[in-house]
């Protein structure tokens, strides 16, 4: 960042990824990891990240329900994340149904419930509750 002063060297950064996607007759498993790791030249420190998912659905024609688990492992304190408070953990269990109404288009209603860390104006983290529900169309064209 050219604004800011402090900052005399770049952050290096190594992303890695893994993705699973596992279908046989109904079944649908689906997952993801990313690592991340950052090198934070100027305050010669690092900082690793790892977010992923696991995801298992039952194709009934045209719906998919289906259970997900979101996870968001972060080291605090990473200037790139830090912003904005990018830098923290976060896990979700949710259930969903997705309807495939056309071969290019989706509607997906889930609700879930999980964790999430929050920093206060005081920079004191904390981990609290919550619950979710989301509704997503989706097309390709």
């Amino acid at each position: 960042d050219p604004g800011e002063p402090a900052r005399r060297h770049s952050i290096g950064e190594w992303i890695g990824g893994a993705s699973l996607e596992y279908r046989e007759g109904s079944l649908e498993v689906l997952s993801e990891y990313l690592p991340m790791w950052h090198r934070d030249r100027t305050g010669d420190r690092s900082y690793g990240h790892r977010t992923g998912y696991l995801q298992v659905g039952h194709r009934i024609g045209a719906w998919t329900p289906y259970t997900r688990l979101d996870v968001r492992s972060m080291d605090r304190g990473d200037p790139y994340f830090a912003p904005g408070g990018r830098d923290l953990d976060r896990w979700e269990q949710m259930v969903g149904v997705r309807w495939d109404f056309t071969p290019h288009s989706a509607l997906k209603l889930e609700v879930g419930a999980g964790k999430a860390e929050r920093r206060d104006e005081g920079g004191d983290v904390s981990r609290d509750g919550f619950v979710a529900a989301r509704l997503q169309l989706s097309w390709v064209f």
